[in-house]
């Protein structure tokens, strides 16, 4: 057969590829062929959405070009025949496409890695519908997943697209918001106002290419491809699929290949693969309606079937409700229907779907070409997957559009809020006659296969709807005897199968009136609340201004690590261990090296002897961390790097990685909290703060109360955006630049000097921006990119580039520490703590990494916004053989801020009080010394905590609740606040700042820190610092890449205090500039321009360098107390569904304290990020091993964070002003970053609410964290 070429289209340039290799992906030949690097590679397997692009083709049955978005890490390069691919850059060569401005403008980027792909799933929608309502965008974007901004933002900058853009003030009588109406005219209510920028026009769209129109009308040829490891046949009729499959017996039919081809990437297997794809047939790509039949190819997607259905069946908007809950648009416009249907899953919607509607299937023989038509049912009845034969395939589906008085209900629970893979889906065929049921056709996938429960749906067959309501119990007693009780987590599987059954009942009996935990489509209230300030067009201060990438985040324009390209560049792969603790005994590297385009294997042998493999221990990078660069004779968790493979391309190295042969001998692992302190493996001795044992005991015994328990809080994967990467460029005479995704320059350049025993001012580190951190970038996470690059690039003198896969970052590198605490409380009658006994166990994980740091702030932070008289915390740093936990996002504080909420709680219902009210009763006040020995000052906490019980209209809440438990026997309400106060700046070496400003004789202003932005916003504050300081406006102002050619021995960006330093020393910085500029001004009326040159002429400095500390004696300050608090309050509103463990947040209310903020959009962005990843520690989020120590949730479909679905209804933020301020802060602002996240415990303590209702139980309930589906399906109906 002769070989193929492939024609396609990229943004409008026409490509012709001759035997392009078949598992070459769109994604990797758009980056990496096409150097179009908007497109960004985010997980590789479909889950993230970051390589979002949009395909336009021409669809036969609907004779027009029609537009999906697909994720282009799954779509194999071939599969693009005769499409046009229309990539983020693609939609604005000449001016900035409306998606992309309302994006940026709106505030929907902050780290901005993520925001290519939404705006390419957002410009599909909007190609195939121009006013798209708010469900179908909300549909669009929830493959994409954000771990930055919480999605208000993105949700509301592309609701402005839609006719009923909802929010706050979108539904306010005559224009007026009500949230506003009162006594504070001067506070706006949005940050972004969307009907000012211009209208969206779809004529202006890049037209489909008429080449392509043209070759369309062609008949399609087959194609034939040879690559490395695969061969696919592609051919244009079933007579040509049999004489393939008889010519080459050892083959495999597929249709999307999406699945196969997953598996085969993820392979280092080396033998040739022959696929027959079925995708060019014309018979198998048709969908027609015939004789009340709707006939529909199996060459077709999941989504184009699911078109087809919504069109042209009576009841498709009912028989595909089951698809809102699909994981992605992206993944169904490319999975196959009947790649689906073969697999007879029980966690694959459609094959639930198919069987309830008993469609009937039309099979193909390959081997005598005969054809059959039989039903789903007959199908999946199989000891087997199915009753397919090998030698048979699917062609078609039919589904009966001739139904009359026929109704549909679906159900899908997942383990997060909205689209997720399934646990549980059931799809139930009704067919009724007034309120009498005819017949019920009942299936439920639970377990492997979709089960038919066939006499179990008799048990509806004439009855009446108010009958079978009133029964319910009765004929659903024995449901679980339909099914077999060995399966995992049996009876919550049942109540989720018995929830469905009770919500189509309650469906048929109420109609639309009945609500239940659906996901909201068009009922949003977003407000965000701050001071306005005027712009006066040259003091930039207090502005809501946009990030400073953030048209280039949203354009496409951005660059990160892995979008650097070097001449001579290789790649690193690494090479993992699989065993959780033992000896290596040999590594075999030789099949590895025996694959084209490897060029070497590396590991500690090859550190130069001036080096070290341990280059964060010591005291030059202050955490004196004993990680491992390479494992050196025994490996300590599962995923520790052991060596490195490196190749001239990513992909070579990454699959050659697996070929390398360890030998191991197995010693035993430590794998859990108990199993170490069982075994007393720990990293330090304990660190005891507080008050001496006897006094707390004496106190303890003494009481009038005394209550006693234990409470854990599990870990937390950062899942930033951006993998870790690092690119390591060799100069000359040893010397290096090294582009890295970090958090901290100095770190970087000094561990690269330790590592290679090389003088550090033969470093250079560059850092442009880093696609997301939250602490997992610090300080020796991101070595485990970089060091391997380092050793790579100056043993074999040419660049290397090191990107982890997602699945080897979350595999290597550590998380947020989980903790298990054991306390003791002494309380008064009225609920006043008198003294708390903590012992808390850290799990560290292999190495010490941040661990001891950590534990000293669980340690002496645990009172966190109480004031405890006597109070004593032990903690035990603890060694386990897993990856090894690190800094992240609050370092330590979420977890005690759990722990203490936990305490509350529990003395609240010893009581019989209210946790407010307890919680209230025990607040630290301002002038109070908390345990830490600093006093508090600068904040404004209760503040807060008053103006959200009146945003949040706290009494009225707490009685539309009571009211609602009252009548709702499964679904239960919860109301809870929370509380944060974090002390800033941090004492000690991390907040000293420099600065570098150099002004231009043309007047621009150059700015350089040594602050890293990541997506906090910290350098448009710092442009907006430097604005106000110089009287400019601006976009005068430009701040430079991080480098440490700048700014030499910046801290690491962490902490939330950057603006905090960096500002400062900006802000010096400019003063001493305008000293020198003064007069010069003052000759030249105030000309900027014209002083400048004027100086320049007259040889004035007009650059200058400064390094600042925060000073604390000269204002009365002790050495190490924070100079003020960020604080705030929290209101969460949630719904629980009993049944299920599904919950919904209804309103979520906050009130913070930033001071007089630098920019209210990116504090606000802040806030609302910080508290969706609390929210997300406190529910969906879990880290799951299994017994040997391997993480199983290592990717980003397996680990759950929150989605798009899962924000609340209603998401309010204020910002409180007038709060007093230390005469440090920068123009009286306060740091952000941090403080909001601790506000996610509100969510815990409102579900606990809501099950102490449903049990109304005897005794306190206490229960650990993450409350996930399962945890609280369990909780809530224990006895």
């Amino acid at each position: 057969m002769t070989i193929s070429t492939i024609y396609f289209f990229v943004n409008g340039k026409a490509i012709t590829l001759n035997n392009p290799d078949p598992e070459l992906t769109l994604t990797y030949y758009i980056r990496n062929t096409l150097r179009l690097t908007g497109t960004k590679l985010g997980c590789e397997e479909g889950a993230c959405g970051a390589c979002t692009v949009v395909l336009g083709k021409h669809d036969e049955n609907h004779g027009k070009v029609v537009y999906q978005a697909v994720n282009a890490c799954l779509v194999p390069i071939y599969m693009i025949d005769r499409c046009s691919v229309i990539t983020v850059e693609g939609i604005s060569k000449d001016r900035i496409h409306p998606i992309q401005e309302r994006l940026a403008k709106g505030h929907g980027t902050q780290c901005g890695f993520c925001s290519p792909g939404f705006t390419m799933a957002m410009y599909a929608l909007l190609r195939n519908k121009a006013n798209p309502s708010m469900e179908e965008i909300n549909q669009a974007i929830k493959g994409n997943l954000c771990r930055c901004t919480g999605y208000r933002p993105i949700m509301e900058a592309f609701y402005s697209f839609s006719d009923n853009p909802g929010g706050c003030c979108g539904g306010g009588k005559d224009g007026k918001c009500p949230c506003k109406e009162g006594d504070e005219p001067a506070l706006a209510a949005k940050l972004t106002t969307f009907t000012e920028m211009p209208k969206y026009d779809p004529t202006q769209e890049i037209i489909f290419p008429p080449q392509l129109s043209i070759k369309n009308k062609s008949p399609v040829s087959s194609l034939f491809l040879k690559g490395y490891r695969l061969t696919v046949y592609a051919p244009t009729s079933l007579n040509e699929v049999v004489k393939i499959a008889k010519e080459i017996p050892d083959h495999k039919i597929i249709s999307s290949g999406m699945i196969s081809r997953l598996v085969l990437g993820l392979s280092a297997g080396q033998d040739d693969v022959t696929w027959i794809s079925l995708h060019r047939i014309p018979e198998l790509e048709k969908a027609e309606v015939a004789d009340g039949k709707l006939v529909i190819g199996s060459a077709l997607s999941l989504g184009q079937l699911q078109a087809f259905v919504y069109e042209n069946h009576p009841n498709g908007k009912e028989l595909l409700k089951i698809f809102k809950k699909y994981s992605a648009e992206q993944v169904k416009n490319t999975a196959s229907w009947a790649g689906a249907l073969t697999s007879a899953a029980a966690a694959s919607d459609f094959c639930t779907l198919s069987l309830a509607t008993n469609s009937y299937v039309h099979i193909f023989s390959l081997e005598d070409q005969s054809r059959k038509r039989i039903t789903v049912e007959q199908l999946f009845h199989s000891s087997g997957k199915t009753s397919l034969k090998p030698s048979e395939i699917i062609t078609a589906i039919e589904f009966d559009a001739n139904e009359h008085n026929v109704r549909y209900f679906s159900y899908k629970q997942g383990e997060r809020r909205g689209a997720d893979s399934t646990i549980v889906n059931g799809v139930m065929r009704v067919e009724v006659d007034g309120d009498q049921i005819k017949s019920a056709r009942l299936v439920v996938g639970v377990d492997k296969k979709p089960q038919l429960l066939e006499a179990f749906g008799h048990r509806f067959e004439n009855k009446s709807i108010p009958e079978l309501s009133s029964t319910f119990d009765d004929w659903s007693y024995d449901l679980g005897t339909n099914f077999d009780s060995s399966m995992p987590d049996f009876h919550f599987r049942m109540s989720l199968v018995k929830s469905f059954l009770l919500d189509t009942i309650n469906h048929l009996a109420k109609g639309d009136e009945y609500k239940n935990l659906e996901i909201n489509t068009d009922d949003f209230e977003f407000l965000q609340l701050y001071q306005q300030t005027v712009d006066n067009g040259v003091d930039a201060c207090g502005r809501p201004l946009a990030h400073q990438f953030a048209d280039r985040h949203a354009m496409g324009e951005a660059k990160y690590v892995n979008d650097l390209k070097f001449e001579g560049l290789l790649h690193g792969a690494p090479v993992l261990s699989t065993e959780a603790h033992a000896e290596v005994l040999s590594i075999d590297p030789s099949d590895a090296l025996a694959i084209a385009g490897v060029v070497a294997y590396l590991d500690e042998r090859d550190i130069p002897k001036e080096g070290t493999n341990t280059p964060a221990k010591g005291h030059l990078c202050l955490v004196n961390d004993d990680t491992r660069v390479f494992a050196a004779g025994k490996v300590e968790e599962v995923g520790q790097v052991i060596g490195m493979i490196v190749a001239e391309d990513v992909v070579t190295a990454r699959r050659a990685a697996k070929l390398v042969q360890i030998e191991y001998k197995k010693l035993p692992a430590i794998l859990t909290i108990d199993e170490a302190k069982e075994a007393k493996s720990y990293i330090c001795d304990p660190l005891t703060f507080g008050k001496e044992e006897e006094e707390v005991q004496s106190a303890l015994n003494g009481s009038q109360h005394q209550i006693s328990g234990e409470v854990s809080i599990g870990g937390q994967e950062h899942i930033y955006m951006e993998t870790q990467s690092s690119v390591v460029v060799p100069t000359e005479d040893k010397e290096f630049t090294i582009h890295t995704s970090s958090q901290g320059v100095a770190i970087a350049q000094i561990s690269a000097s330790v590592l290679l025993g090389i003088p550090s001012n033969n470093f250079t580190v560059k850092i442009r921006r880093v696609g997301g951190a939250f602490g997992g970038k610090a300080i020796t996470q991101c070595g485990f990119a970089r060091n391997p690059a380092l050793v790579a690039a100056n043993k074999l003198k040419r660049p290397v580039s090191v990107v982890l896969h997602r699945n080897d970052d979350v595999l290597i590198t550590g998380k947020r520490h989980p903790v298990k605490c054991q306390y003791k409380v002494a309380f008064s009658a009225d609920g006043k703590i008198e003294a708390v006994y903590f012992t808390s166990f850290v799990d560290a994980g292999w190495s010490t990494d941040n661990s001891v740091w950590v534990s000293n702030v669980i340690g002496s932070l645990a009172t966190t916004c109480f004031k405890i008289p006597i109070f004593r915390s032990q903690v035990h740093v603890l060694k386990t053989n897993k990856q090894s936990n690190t800094a992240f996002r609050g370092y330590g504080q979420p977890q005690v801020y759990f722990i203490m909420d936990a305490i509350v709680n529990h003395v609240a219902q010893e009581l019989g009080m209210n946790f407010e009210e307890v919680k209230e009763l025990n607040f630290a006040r301002v002038g109070d010394i908390a345990w830490a020995g600093s006093a508090i000052r600068n904040d404004g906490m209760l503040e807060c905590w008053e103006e959200c019980k009146r945003l949040a209209e706290w009494e009225k809440v707490q009685r539309e609740v009571e009211q609602f438990n009252n009548t709702s026997p499964h679904i239960k309400r919860g109301v809870a606040m929370a509380t944060t106060r974090f002390g800033m700046p941090h004492a000690g070496p991390l907040e000293a700042g420099s600065a570098l400003v150099q002004i231009c004789y043309d007047g621009a202003v150059s700015v350089s820190i040594g602050g890293v932005e990541m997506g906090q916003g910290l350098n448009v504050k710092i442009q907006q610092c430097a604005s106000r300081a110089l009287g400019l406006p601006i976009e005068r102002i430009n701040l430079l890449e991080v480098g440490s050619d700048k700014t030499i021995n910046a801290p690491v960006t962490g902490g939330s205090q950057g603006a905090d330093i960096h500002g400062k020393a900006v802000q010096k910085c400019c003063e001493k500039l305008l000293e020198g500029l003064k007069p010069f001004l003052e000759k030249a009326n105030g000309d900027w321009n014209t002083a400048v040159f004027q100086a320049y002429c007259n040889k004035v400095q007009l650059q200058a360098s400064e390094f600042i500390t925060i000073e604390r004696e000269q204002h009365g300050l002790h050495g190490h107390d924070p100079c003020y608090y960020t604080s705030g309050a929290c209101c969460v509103l949630a719904e629980l569904d009993t049944l299920t463990g599904e919950h919904k947040l209804l309103a979520v209310d906050i009130v913070m304290d930033c001071g007089e903020s630098l920019n209210p959009a990116i504090d606000i962005g802040q806030i609302e990020g910080g508290f969706m990843q609390g929210y997300g520690l406190m529910t969906c989020e879990q880290l799951v091993y299994n017994e040997k120590g391997r993480l199983l949730t290592d990717t980003a479909y397996k680990y759950k964070i929150p989605t798009v679905q899962m924000v609340p209804d209603k998401f309010r933020v204020k910002l409180l002003d007038g709060i007093s301020t230390y005469p440090e802060q920068i123009y009286r602002s306060k740091g952000v970053g941090e403080p909001p996240l601790m506000l996610g415990s509100a969510v815990h303590t409102a579900l606990l609410k809501a099950i102490i209702a449903k049990r109304n139980p005897t005794k306190p309930l206490i229960f650990d964290a993450p409350f996930t589906a399962k945890q609280l399906y369990k909780h809530s109906n224990e006895e």
